[in-house]
């Protein structure tokens, strides 16, 4: 089974990964962007998930047998070779239309239902809690694991002629637990110093002593794993982005050693020391520029905004059949992954209504379809607000969503603000036509460093500990509020409106941030250099200054109207 791929050129993989792919529930991935409504912002990015999948198994095969040729002594078998090729190439099944968005709309319909009921000031039967619940906690992991158990169970006599046995380690339960380990127990049993002890109770695919395995497909410890792999290198390739990171070079220098010098030390992949800044630099670095440049670029976040409502519209009638022969709507058939109906969920299935436009139900939802991504009138952007963290302002609280935009609208109606442009008239801004979106720029693992759980080596293979990296930069939080105007609003009202939005909306921000001044700069790319460690001067080296204090961060907020910025910032400057 041959493959020629843009991103990593041959790729050789076993016949058994071909079983899988000629499925349906495979192939419906080639309808399912990769990167979703990020091809409308960057149109060459229309790789799919179908892609990405191979490309996945190929790096997760490449790896193993790479392990398995430096490490003899851990005894890994064909079977775990295999475990973790299908574990590569299944990863994504589970994707519904408009992949991560599609939770989105999902969780969105959650918080919707939990408001209206709600309203009756009582506690909610348990019931419609655990309805609710279904919405709000859905993932497309999930998902991923009905579907590949569906598959599995199905083309069960195929492989098991490739190797698969479901005895006392049943590999059908590995690859589910490579796709998706209960990652959150196991943070917590390492913590403990109790991994080796209670692994038998989390993990029932493999013993402790193959702990490894669960470090390739989707590395519970650090995140650094062959789909980051993948996906880093795919995306920045159709994206046009100039950077990658070497994984060749990771997947070949890496080594299995124990985590602890201690009895209750578990096998874990680690790379060379020496690593360590490219690491962080190319790997990490690389992610959050993916982030920020593509995946959650002010415009996808816009367009997100938008397909979430035209999905709420395509939800109110049932059109997809079900494994009953019952006509389900999206939401059903992804909360009860009804195995005929979920697989039609892709981007191709979707759009291709919206776009004929000939069933009567669908014209609403059409019509927005047609204004927003056809004509490309879509929401105005009022501030994008880049948080402080606990370190640089530890009084900085957000708000709940509701009690910030309702903020917003009580600083809009004031007098001070409605004379910034006097001879405009007034507009009535409603909640309902204010959007909320927040971006979470970090390494992958929210405000933790993720290289702090990368045990490292050095030439003999000895465990290396962790220095800590004063120029990490793990998580940064940057808040979108958007403005869905009226079509039909006068073109002049509509900017006076957006001039006030935002003006109100930086008064809020600034009061939220504290004594924190406003910064309207744009922030340099490149990172302070850090003092040298030695100096020539003699008189320098003897003198040891007490640390600085670390200075507030200021508050640092964009907006499509300049100018309302500088006449907020100018207002400030001068009651000081």
């Amino acid at each position: 089974f041959t493959i020629n791929c843009p991103v990593h050129g041959q790729m050789y993989l076993p016949q058994y990964v071909k079983l899988v792919v000629d499925t349906f529930c495979f192939q419906r991935m080639r309808f399912i962007k990769q990167l979703g409504i990020c091809a409308n912002v960057y149109p060459g990015a229309t790789h799919n998930r179908f892609f990405h999948s191979i490309g996945t198994a190929y790096l997760a095969y490449e790896f193993i047998k790479n392990l398995r040729r430096q490490h003899p002594e851990l005894q890994i078998s064909d079977r775990d070779e295999v475990c973790v090729t299908l574990a590569g190439l299944c990863h994504d099944l589970g994707h519904p239309c408009y992949s991560h968005m599609f939770e989105s709309f999902l969780h969105q319909l959650g918080k919707e239902k939990r408001k209206m009921a709600g309203q009756y000031g009582k506690p909610l039967p348990a019931q419609l809690e655990a309805s609710i619940r279904k919405y709000e906690t859905w993932s497309h992991e999930k998902a991923s694991q009905i579907l590949v158990v569906h598959i599995l169970e199905r083309l069960q006599a195929s492989l098991e002629l490739a190797g698969l046995r479901r005895d006392k380690y049943d590999d059908f339960i590995l690859i589910c637990e490579l796709i998706d380990p209960p990652k959150k127990e196991l943070h917590e049993c390492l913590r403990a110093g109790t991994l080796k002890e209670k692994w038998p109770e989390l993990i029932k695919g493999r013993p402790v002593e193959k702990a490894f395995l669960y470090e390739i497909v989707s590395n519970w410890r650090s995140g650094i794993d062959v789909d980051k792999f993948d996906y880093f290198r795919r995306d920045a390739h159709f994206l046009g982005l100039q950077r990658q990171f070497d994984h060749v070079r990771y997947m070949k220098s890496a080594r299995v050693i124990l985590d602890s010098d201690r009895e209750q030390g578990v096998p874990t992949i680690s790379p060379p020391e020496k690593d360590r800044d490219n690491i962080r630099d190319n790997l990490m670095e690389l992610r959050k520029t993916l982030h920020r440049t593509a995946y959650q670029h002010k415009t996808v976040k816009k367009l997100e905004q938008h397909m979430i409502d035209i999905l709420k519209l395509l939800d109110k009638t049932p059109f997809l059949t079900g494994s009953s022969g019952q006509k389900l709507t999206m939401s059903q058939a992804a909360l009860d992954v009804d195995l005929v109906a979920y697989p039609k969920l892709t981007d191709m299935a979707v759009e291709s209504r919206l776009l004929e436009a000939e069933e009567d139900f669908l014209q609403e939802a059409c019509k927005e379809y047609q204004l927003r991504f056809l004509q490309r009138k879509i929401m105005r952007n009022v501030i994008i607000w880049t948080l402080s963290n606990e370190e640089e302002n530890p009084r900085f609280q957000l708000p709940e969503e509701d009690d910030y935009l309702a903020r917003v609208l009580t600083a809009y109606a004031t007098a001070v603000i409605q004379a910034s442009r006097p001879n405009a008239p007034e507009y009535e801004v409603t909640a309902d036509q204010l959007r909320l979106a927040t971006a979470k720029l970090n390494y992958g693992m929210g405000h933790k460093d993720p290289v702090k759980n990368i045990i490292f080596h050095d030439k003999q293979l000895n465990k290396r500990g962790y220095d800590a990296d004063p120029d990490a930069n793990p998580h940064r939080t940057k808040l979108f509020l958007f403005w869905n105007p009226p079509n039909d609003l006068d073109p002049d009202i509509c900017e006076a409106t957006l001039h006030r939005l935002t003006t109100a909306a930086s008064t809020v921000a600034s009061d939220l941030n504290g004594d924190a001044l406003p910064d309207t700069t744009p922030a340099s790319p490149m990172k302070p250099k850090r003092a040298s460690a030695t100096s020539l001067d003699n008189d320098t080296l003897d003198a040891k200054p007490p640390p600085a204090k670390k200075s507030r961060r200021m508050l640092k907020v964009q907006s499509s109207c300049p100018d309302a910025l500088e006449g907020l910032f100018g207002k400030l400057e001068q009651l000081d």
